[in-house]
């Protein structure tokens, strides 16, 4: 058995810890395996003097106040665990990632319209009273129009800072789900 053999056995034996629980007793014996084969210990040596995978995992969870459990095994059928996830690919999966990426696109194109509204608004608010002193029109329309501008200025930050938060978490959502469904870990 390696090294990477056994970390894997005894992260399965401890049933009922939490990730972080488990992730610090395998650092712990990380470090007394470097300490020993500093020494001029072997793989095995280190390992036989560990002791089994079940056996430290029962003493863990003893001490933890927990009660040990065997893991579950693995009792999947390849052939039909494959056609199974192509099948749920297929009919749920695609169709999920679709209605996702379109989500985020809207999203996004809410926020590009943010952008595009406030630069259209400020570009408003400075020439428009040009445009209209020019042609003559009343001092009251060109505040009325000028206003119109700052509106859209408004509009388009509002659109701006919605759209941001909307495709933020859309794609954090949309990772989520898909992360459940299919559940990748590391």
């Amino acid at each position: 058995m390696t090294k990477k053999d056994w970390e894997r056995e005894l992260r399965a034996h401890l049933n009922g810890m939490k990730f972080s629980e488990k992730k610090k007793i395998i650092e712990y014996y990380n470090e007394i395996y470097g300490d020993k084969a500093d020494s001029g210990m072997t793989e095995e040596e280190i390992l036989a003097g560990f002791g089994t995978p079940q056996e430290v995992a029962r003493k863990i969870l003893e001490e933890s106040g927990l009660e040990y459990k065997e893991p579950a095994k693995e009792t999947r059928n390849f052939p039909s665990f494959v056609v199974g996830m192509v099948v749920f690919t297929l009919f749920i999966g695609i169709p999920l990632l679709s209605v996702a990426v379109s989500v985020v696109g809207a999203a996004f194109s809410v926020f590009v319209s943010g952008f595009a509204a406030g630069i259209v608004g400020i570009v408003y608010v400075l020439v428009a009273p040009l445009y209209y002193f020019v042609n003559g029109m009343a001092g009251m329309a060109i505040v009325a129009w000028m206003g119109l501008g700052i509106v859209a200025v408004g509009v388009g930050i509002f659109l701006v800072i919605g759209g941001w938060y909307a495709l933020k978490y859309s794609i954090i959502g949309s990772w989520k789900i898909f992360k459940s469904i299919y559940k990748w870990r590391k």
